[in-house]
């Protein structure tokens, strides 16, 4: 998940600053889409928001766009897109700051294409009960 190749110190060290987007799809039933990380990535099979890198050359809503479509084939659109919230985490590969988006409409249908085994619908208030990488935990906090 590079998305600069920048670096900052860490306890006499050097990381990386990655800048991830996210999106909590919601549906008609109120409930936010999840996936679960392919099993050889970092944190195989913990449950996230889909999203991913941000790219130099893309704001955004754009990378959420693309991330969207190369991850799970639904279409957003930008302007359907609203900032939810943000925050920061130190995990051990990297400094990663999550973008997370919210979105009401799309287009397709939910179909993985990235290794990942499995998606779910889960009502906001059982979010927090999945097992999900450290830093997505700061952001569920717009759910409770």
């Amino acid at each position: 998940m590079i998305a600069f190749d920048t670096t900052a110190v860490n306890g006499g060290g050097f990381m990386k600053n990655l800048i991830v987007v996210a999106i909590a799809l919601e549906n008609e039933n109120g409930e936010i889409l999840v996936v679960q990380r392919p099993p050889s990535t970092y944190y195989p099979l913990y449950w996230e928001f889909p999203g991913g890198k941000l790219e130099a050359d893309e704001s955004p809503e754009e990378a959420v766009c693309r991330e969207i479509f190369e991850e799970i084939d639904l279409h957003v659109s930008a302007e359907d897109l609203k900032p939810l919230t943000f925050t920061t985490h130190n995990y051990p590969h990297a400094h990663v700051t999550i973008l997370l988006y919210s979105c009401k409409k799309w287009q397709g249908t939910v179909r993985l294409k990235e290794g990942q085994p499995a998606y779910r619908w889960v009502k906001t208030n059982e979010i927090k009960d999945l097992e999900m990488p450290e830093g997505n935990y700061k952001i569920l906090e717009v759910f409770c």
